[in-house]
């Protein structure tokens, strides 16, 4: 049912970058996020039936497309939306740069954890805000937790709390943390954007931030990771605190940002009505190549070591037992044939990591570990030799 497919001709951004950057054809990407799988039948069922009708000029988000969204989302996390209180954009991260414009306009920090997906990061600094940053901690175990010693020291002087919740790249899902960072940012009227786009992909329980709080909160969604379609570019803001939703309406407004793709939205409602069984499946698939991978590299490769996360379809994995930096990582993996990202994308602290998608076909992903052994069995070899030199 997940086989993997070549996804050779559609110019993806997860295969050709690398292959672009390194010059290698044959480069095995297991780095984007995003899938070589196929989507669900209902999903391409509704994009053909749709692309059969020759005309597609602005279409109006109508009411049975709305509908499938409360429901899917009422259905999976037991958050009621109503249809006035959210807006939409063509991904998440633009609705973020949004927010972010409208709420710091006068000035003012955003605050983010560390390390969190580059794009939140990267919007702020193109945009020249202030920043704070709480550096998570990372134990023996590779197991991230937040560091309350740095929070309401970092958050009283913000404005904004952004952070991704499932987490991205640690794999996190922030429950009783969450709280703790709720009372302290009502306590110095900050307000927070929770990007909940991986919460469709959790192996422990997840609750959004709307169950816990609405005043001062804006959460972001997108069905896109969960059933591979992010190229359809479509995502959606929730905001049930009426003053805040109203002034990040306008600021949308007044950029003119209202996706109405005809595609688009035949298959999110698609996605959000018919493909609940699909899901399921597609996420003991990816719960079982995370085991797989694991697996193989404590039996192949012990001294490159992850650990099983709480949710999303990545591992973090750790190379500081053979390399100082991550750069030094990549280039191995590279020189065997594989692409996987940078830790440092998600933060300057996380050298000697890399970040590997475990959505390809298993042959795939196999194949892939195969070849960083071979590379791995080598420099074992060669720093071995290296040693009883230096003892003689």
């Amino acid at each position: 049912m997940f086989n993997h497919i070549d996804r050779t001709g559609t110019y993806d951004n997860k295969s050709n970058l690398p292959r672009q950057k390194f010059n290698n054809n044959e480069l095995i990407s297991l780095g984007c996020a995003d899938s070589e799988i196929a989507i669900a039948e209902p999903i391409q069922q509704a994009i053909t039936h749709r692309v059969a009708h020759p005309i597609f000029g602005y279409t109006q988000h109508y009411e049975d497309f709305y509908t499938s969204i409360q429901q899917y989302y009422e259905r999976h996390h037991s958050v009621k939306i109503e249809k006035d209180q959210m807006f939409f954009t063509p991904g998440v991260v633009s609705a973020i740069a949004i927010s972010l414009k409208e709420l710091l306009k006068d000035g003012g920090a955003v605050c983010m954890l560390h390390p969190e997906y580059p794009p939140f990061e990267n919007v702020c600094k193109a945009a020249g805000y202030a920043m704070e940053f709480i550096h998570m901690h990372e134990d023996a175990n590779l197991k991230y937790s937040i560091d309350f010693n740095q929070v309401e020291e970092k958050l009283q002087k913000s404005k904004v709390f952004l952070y991704s919740n499932p987490h991205n790249p640690t794999g996190n899902v922030l429950s009783e943390d969450l709280s703790k960072i709720i009372k302290i940012c009502e306590q110095y009227n900050v307000t927070i954007l929770s990007d909940e786009i991986w919460a469709d992909f959790c192996y422990v329980p997840f609750t959004s931030i709307l169950k816990q709080a609405t005043k001062n909160v804006v959460c972001f969604y997108s069905v896109s990771k969960s059933f591979n379609i992010a190229g359809m570019q479509m995502a959606f803001t929730v905001c049930q605190d009426p003053p805040l939703l109203a002034r990040l309406k306008s600021a949308s407004e007044q950029l003119h940002v209202s996706p109405s793709n005809p595609i688009a939205l035949a298959a999110i409602q698609a996605a959000t009505t018919s493909c609940d069984d699909w899901l399921l499946k597609f996420k003991d698939f990816i719960r079982e190549n995370q085991l797989f991978v694991i697996n193989f590299l404590q039996n192949n490769m012990p001294l490159i070591r992850t650990r099983l996360p709480e949710s999303t379809f990545l591992l973090f994995l750790d190379f500081s037992a053979l390399f100082k930096t991550a750069e030094e990582a990549l280039a191995f993996c590279v020189k065997q044939g594989v692409f996987l990202q940078p830790g440092t994308d998600f933060c300057a602290r996380c050298n000697c990591k890399l970040r590997m998608n475990v959505t390809s076909g298993r042959d795939v992903i196999e194949n892939a570990l195969k070849k960083i052994k071979i590379g791995y069995d080598q420099l074992r070899k060669e720093r071995s030799k290296d040693q009883k030199v230096d003892k003689e």
